[in-house]
């Protein structure tokens, strides 16, 4: 017996289009800050995303085709457990899964 539960679903990364086509609201995203990013919300032309530092609250409106690019050349990446969200950075860095273009 398979489990069919996925509880978050990972953004695909092969191309600008297809980063497009697999975001969704609800997903947790870092950049070269190390800041935690939510999708707040969506629309056809924008992407709105959250903060998630409780001391500054801020938000973020870009179109999706900026976010897109930036995503496509890893000025951000997602975040599967934003709980642990320290831990995945680490062990990321120590193999060299993710680097940032812009810091």
């Amino acid at each position: 017996m398979t489990s069919t539960s996925n509880p978050v679903n990972r953004i695909n990364t092969t191309s600008e289009n297809t980063i497009n086509q697999t975001i969704e609201v609800g997903h947790y995203l870092r950049n070269g800050s190390n800041q935690i990013f939510r999708i707040g919300a969506m629309s056809a032309t924008q992407i709105l995303l959250q903060l998630q530092d409780p001391t500054h609250p801020r938000t973020l409106q870009l179109s999706r085709k900026v976010f897109c690019q930036l995503y496509y050349r890893k000025n951000y990446d997602q975040v599967i457990n934003p709980a642990k969200w320290l831990t995945e950075w680490v062990e990321a860095k120590s193999v060299g899964a993710t680097r940032y273009m812009v810091k």
